[in-house]
């Protein structure tokens, strides 16, 4: 029986992940279409000229946005359905946890990217932009433009899921308050190897950009772990 349960498990978890790859894909075809709006909404940020420097490079662009795009608005969905699963699985009420569970992981998922869309890259691309000085004309390239852009916003996007995850782990047990304030120096040890691996560029400023909010992220979910503590 346990064994039963466990492949029906599996098995739901893997029409689930289906269903999120085919979202997925009728959102990036879509996103395709309207890549060239898309471009211009991810350019503002950039007051410059962005260009490319092969000839399939501009379609790689495209085919790159619309994918991206695919997966940034088919998140919701695997949101909905992990918080329904997880929470069934681990507490009462699953219906009623379920849905708090997923709203609060879209506002938060929707919150981290806006603020790396709106806060994070303009004074990141401002600084490096800075950094060239008056007599270096920057000359960027639309590719690595873009991947910068669209790994900003989906990783702060999933990093702003920290205090759900955290406040989830120590509601049914596995952390608690005292274990979240002794790591906190390693917590921010692989906050700072996260940022690091999330940065497209390997400078300090775009890593402290991205590494800030997520070290205040971990004292919220400290927070919270400690006003809700492990249900009885």
């Amino acid at each position: 029986m346990e064994a039963k349960g466990t492949t029906q498990y599996i098995e739901e978890i893997r029409h689930r992940v289906i269903r999120f790859l085919l979202i997925a894909l009728v959102i990036s075809i879509v996103a395709y279409i309207f890549s060239d709006v898309i471009i211009k909404y991810l350019q503002k940020p950039y007051s410059g000229t962005l260009a490319f420097y092969k000839l399939p490079e501009a379609f790689f662009v495209k085919i790159g946005i619309g994918i991206s795009t695919g997966l940034f608005f088919a998140m919701p969905y695997l949101f909905a359905r992990l918080s329904y699963i997880l929470t069934s699985r681990f507490l009462t009420h699953p219906k009623r946890y379920a849905l708090l569970l997923s709203v609060s992981a879209c506002m938060l998922y929707f919150l981290g990217a806006f603020l790396s869309y709106a806060i994070l890259l303009p004074q990141g691309i401002k600084f490096l932009i800075k950094l060239g000085g008056q007599s270096i004309e920057p000359m960027i390239s639309i590719q690595k433009y873009m991947s910068f852009c669209t790994v900003m916003i989906f990783g702060m996007g999933l990093f702003f899921q920290m205090p759900l995850i955290l406040l989830f782990l120590g509601r049914v047990g596995m952390i608690n308050y005292r274990m979240l304030s002794s790591f906190r120096k390693y917590a921010i040890l692989l906050i700072a190897i996260g940022a690091a691996i999330f940065t497209p560029t390997s400078d300090i400023v775009n890593m402290l950009l991205m590494a800030g909010p997520l070290w205040l992220l971990y004292e919220l979910s400290t927070l919270l772990v400690r006003i809700f503590p492990k249900k009885t």
